[in-house]
């Protein structure tokens, strides 16, 4: 009982450790990053009026100044982290983030490349000024 105690310890504690790797922060970071801008992307891709893509606009803008401490923070932690070449733990999430941002960026295209919406333009814009400040 005791040899399995200890085998069934170990093995807890190897999970631990796994989960809790080098780059964690920095993959929940990026994830979190890349799940909102597939939600906006979802919303603008399904929005029917320009009132609908400046709402979608205003609350990724939200999202991006929300996420900005965590990514400085990330930044700052990791600032050799080369996202060309990103290490094996967060290939997947650099691969999901690159994916999400083609799609926020393909998304917001389609949707205002005929439009002289106000409202949008000026949501574009407060969108912008929070993506630079990430």
């Amino acid at each position: 009982m005791r040899k399995f105690l200890s085998t069934l310890s170990l093995l807890a504690l190897s999970l631990l450790l796994l989960s809790c790797g080098k780059y964690r922060d920095a993959k929940s970071a990026m994830n979190d990053t890349a799940e909102v801008m597939e939600a906006y992307a979802d919303e603008v891709e399904a929005a029917d009026s320009p009132k609908e893509i400046a709402a979608a606009m205003d609350r990724l803008t939200e999202s991006f100044k929300e996420l900005g401490p965590r990514l400085r923070e990330m930044d700052g932690k990791h600032p050799n982290l080369n996202m060309a070449a990103p290490p094996e733990e967060l290939r997947e999430a650099a691969l999901a983030l690159e994916k999400a941002n083609r799609r926020m960026m393909e998304a917001t295209y389609e949707a205002t490349k005929d439009l002289d919406d106000p409202e949008v333009m000026k949501a574009k814009q407060r969108l912008i000024e929070a993506r630079d400040g990430l």
